[in-house]
């Protein structure tokens, strides 16, 4: 049976390798932190998918800089999406995109998270290969104080592959329209980038780690 690898709190030696691997060219995703198109700073815009490089899916909300705060600060260049927005009128919000895999090796997931409002926000990310699930991630364990780093490894069974950003119309009515926001999406060749293969999570100390490594790379880049 295929080994999966749920990620949500991993060493701090597994964080720093995937993000210091986590270049430009080293992401097999196309605009995974959102930076394009630019929109102008201090607003947010809803934009079709065929106009947002890389993406598919539903209509995507993409901020600049809208909230003057350091929480809402981007973790990677200066917009971030927030999930739940436009549904298409069938009540699901769902972005995607393909990449290129080998089948047999191994690829890591990451992508930073938190909530807008409240903890009571729900989403899910999960990978396909051949038109079969591998993983799907369920995070309900969000927080408002700041970005959340979560991490999924796995291994590709099929030449591509098809990350999915998903949620539902099925959360509090005030969080229908306003939740979820998320940033700096990543996919990584795990061999080609030096990140161990790590086949248990520990404890809830290493997602205070993640957490405050996140703040603490806002803080630094301070907000225009």
């Amino acid at each position: 049976k295929m080994q999966l690898i749920p990620s949500r709190l991993w060493l701090g030696a597994i964080l720093g390798l995937a993000i210091s691997a986590s270049s430009a060219n080293a992401n097999l995703l196309v605009n995974g932190s959102f930076e394009e198109p630019v929109i102008a700073s201090g607003t947010f815009e809803y934009i079709d998918p065929a106009e947002v490089p890389g993406w598919e899916g539903d209509s995507l909300e993409i901020w600049n800089h809208l909230y003057e705060t350091e929480r809402f600060a981007a973790v990677d260049g200066e917009q971030i999406l927030e999930l739940n927005s436009q549904d298409g009128g069938d009540g699901i919000y769902e972005i995607y995109q393909s990449f290129d895999t080998v089948e047999g090796e191994w690829y890591q997931v990451s992508l930073s998270a938190q909530a807008r409002r409240t903890t009571d926000e729900i989403f899910w990310y999960s990978v396909e290969g051949n038109g079969e699930e591998i993983f799907s991630e369920f995070v309900d364990y969000h927080t408002t104080a700041g970005w959340m780093t979560l991490f999924y490894q796995f291994q590709a069974t099929s030449e591509v592959s098809t990350l999915y950003l998903t949620s539902t119309t099925d959360v509090a009515s005030n969080l229908v329209k306003a939740s979820n926001l998320i940033d700096d999406v990543v996919v990584l060749n795990m061999e080609e980038n030096n990140i161990l293969n790590v086949s248990a999570p520990l404890g809830a100390g290493i997602g205070m780690l993640l957490l405050g490594f996140a703040r603490g790379r806002n803080k630094n880049k301070g907000v225009a």
